[in-house]
């Protein structure tokens, strides 16, 4: 484990080129505006295993490449998504929100769906494969 608190301040742009960054095991609690708006190359982003309970709309701007999402094992819950949260993130396929506080309520649709602008999502996982689980152990 880590003791990453948090980002305070955007990556450096020298780092454009990175195609893959794991943030796994630290103690962030939150992603600020703009935080990884430089990565223009990320293509799979892990902020597994951390506190995160807060996401500020524009939190992943930038990541027009990124490909794979994984958020699962932190402190999100519905009021964490909210309007803009993804927006820039075009090319998402694959997001992972498994153990977290999301309740699963189907009174009704969302006011707000948070999944609305990421229009490549082909897997949206609350829950951890056997084959995921093997392929990215926490």
């Amino acid at each position: 484990m880590n003791l990453l608190l948090e980002i305070s301040q955007p990556f450096s742009d020298s780092l454009g080129k990175l195609e893959k960054m794991e943030l796994t095991g630290n103690k962030m609690s939150s992603i600020k505006k703009e935080t990884f708006r430089n990565l223009t190359s990320l293509q799979f982003l892990s902020l597994l295993d951390n506190q995160i309970s807060t996401i500020e709309p524009g939190a992943f701007e930038g990541l027009s490449h990124l490909q794979t999402l994984l958020l699962a094992t932190n402190k999100i819950t519905k009021q964490t998504f909210q309007k803009g949260i993804f927006q820039g993130v075009n090319s998402l396929v694959d997001l992972q929100l498994f153990e977290n506080y999301i309740p699963y309520e189907t009174s009704g649709e969302l006011d707000n769906p948070p999944f609305i602008l990421l229009k490549s999502l082909k897997y949206l996982s609350e829950q951890p494969t056997s084959e995921w689980a093997s392929e990215f152990p926490i």
